[in-house]
């Protein structure tokens, strides 16, 4: 049985927690681009408007304010209870994978602990399973919340000018483009990582047991030797990884600038022909910054997505 259905076989005690914690984050989702709506209501409806009397124009930034607020405070709560949701969901999976792994682990024969280090086993039971509780409480949730922020990110964009929109468009098949090279790079890099990174568990699980037998055959210096080209070859992989992502995050900043410089260049000219109000301006470049982040969040939850599915194939393989 594949790893992800067994995880899955784990998780559906509980999908009622999952569809509670999703209807949070669809929630949350719509009230977090609330926001730039309101700030660009309160400027364009009121602050900018001369065609209403000044008394009601402070009214109406008064009442834009106190909703404002209102969100925030919402925003809070939803945010505390998916937070909290999503950690107790993984707590109580985990908690069943560890329980049945264990009693799994009493129930093998002499041979197969002859065979395994205690240190991998311990690892098993302990390290595998808290990257897999990672997966549930940081990434599952996350995601959806993710993806439909971009969408709901992209309607209002179309809504607020469907001119500016398409302006900005251009950058979209960058992103999208980045995107994918990002995630075959790290793909390839992330291996290399996990592949150095056990050969260094397993150098040091067989060497500490079996140190008494290093030193009969005083190969002390030798084995000194061996570990340190292998920490070389870990040490070499993890700068390759920050070698994507360091050209990654900078890369994508650069967009989100490319793509304010065109709101501003364009906007400036919509604002003077009348096509758009200021407040729709400073909302537009607030949505573009809010859709980058998920972005970003979504590339950086790859890899703990990769490191959950291979502690998830170790535990259940």
């Amino acid at each position: 049985m594949r790893a992800e259905t067994k995880l899955l076989s784990y998780a559906k005690p509980y999908w009622h927690l999952f569809v509670l914690a999703i209807v949070i984050v669809l929630v949350s989702t719509y009230v977090e681009i609330m926001p730039p709506r309101i700030v660009k209501d309160a400027i364009d409806s009121y602050i900018n408007n001369q065609n209403i009397p000044v008394n009601d124009r402070i009214a109406g930034v008064i009442k834009s304010g106190i909703l404002f607020l209102i969100v925030l405070i919402l925003r809070f709560f939803l945010n505390y209870g998916n937070i909290y949701l999503t950690s107790y969901l993984g707590a109580k999976i985990v908690y069943d994978i560890r329980r049945d792994l264990f009693n799994h682990v009493m129930r093998l024969p002499m041979s197969f602990f002859d065979r395994n280090p205690s240190g991998r086993i311990t690892t098993r039971i302990v390290n595998d399973t808290q990257n897999v509780q990672e997966f549930f409480t940081t990434v599952v949730t996350s995601i959806i919340k993710d993806i439909f922020l971009l969408g709901g990110i992209i309607i209002s964009l179309i809504q607020l000018s469907k001119i500016l929109f398409i302006q900005l468009s251009y950058i979209f098949p960058i992103v999208i483009a980045s995107m994918i090279l990002f995630r075959y790079f790290d793909r390839k890099v992330y291996r290399m990582v996990r592949t150095n990174l056990a050969r260094i568990n397993a150098f040091l699980a067989e060497h500490i047991a079996g140190v008494s037998v290093v030193k009969i055959f005083n190969a002390e210096e030798q084995k000194k030797k061996e570990f340190d080209n292998i920490a070389k070859d870990y040490y070499k992989s993890l700068i390759k990884q920050l070698y994507v992502f360091g050209i990654f995050r900078p890369f994508m900043d650069f967009l989100y600038f490319l793509g304010l410089s065109l709101i501003i260049w364009f906007g400036a000219k919509y604002i003077m022909n009348k096509t758009i109000g200021f407040g729709a301006l400073y909302a537009f470049a607030s949505y573009l910054d809010m859709f980058f982040a998920p972005l970003r969040d979504i590339a950086e939850k790859y890899d703990i997505v990769q490191n959950s599915m291979a502690s998830a194939e170790k535990i259940f393989n």
